[in-house]
């Protein structure tokens, strides 16, 4: 859905100037918002992202909490699935 918005909007990631995130070094900070309900494998994703900080870097996380009304918060045209349910 990000890559979609940023184009419809005509705007360029920054994520696109690098292959990964390993090949951008280490974080002092990494910021994930309302993003982790969209992945099926939480614990591996938030494994991936830890091993990005340095050791003495911060995950903060902010996200929704699974429940049967989290649909409510995307439009019908942004739902890519139901693994965040």
């Amino acid at each position: 859905v990000m890559e979609e918005k940023i184009a419809a909007a005509k705007m360029q990631s920054k994520m696109r100037t690098i292959r990964s995130l390993q090949e951008a070094g280490e974080f002092d900070l990494i910021v994930s918002m309302l993003c982790i309900h969209h992945v099926k494998d939480c614990a591996l994703q938030l494994k991936e992202l830890s091993s990005l900080l340095r050791p003495s870097g911060r995950l903060v996380i902010v996200d929704f909490e699974a429940t049967e009304n989290a649909r409510i918060f995307h439009k019908e045209s942004e739902r890519k699935g139901d693994h965040y349910e």
